[in-house]
């Protein structure tokens, strides 16, 4: 009879793992998302435009993540809206940096003053007041 307890107690445990992992809610549809745009963000350098949008998406995702592992769903949820804001914001910032690269592109080619310098024209062009 004790040989047969411990015959089925690891068959017992993995049941018991294989029905807690099936309770399990699976990650909110956001949190492929925040992914997806964190990911984009990271390609696109964006934490030189905007460093600290992009550490907040980076830490939101990892929060996300840990409360999809511990099963907290709707922290999941909020934080991967959270990461996922962050990350749009991010590369928003990395579209008006290569915006206003063209833009100063087109004014040197035909060779007018960049918008920055158009701006305050008593700084030399590329210079910040």
């Amino acid at each position: 009879m004790i040989r047969l307890s411990l015959a089925i107690a690891p068959l017992a445990l993995a049941a018991a793992g294989l029905a807690a992992a099936c309770s399990s809610e699976p990650p909110p549809p956001s949190l492929a998302k925040a992914e997806q745009a964190t990911h984009t963000a990271r390609q696109e350098n964006a934490a030189v435009y905007a460093p600290r949008a992009m550490q907040a998406a980076e830490d939101r995702l990892r929060a996300a993540q840990q409360a999809v592992k511990d099963d907290r769903t709707n922290t999941a949820e909020r934080l991967a809206q959270e990461a996922l804001v962050n990350a749009e914001y991010a590369n928003a910032r990395v579209d008006e940096a290569q915006a206003q690269n063209a833009l100063n592109n087109i004014h040197r080619a035909a060779g007018a003053p960049s918008a920055q310098s158009a701006a305050n024209p008593s700084l030399p062009s590329g210079e910040a007041p």
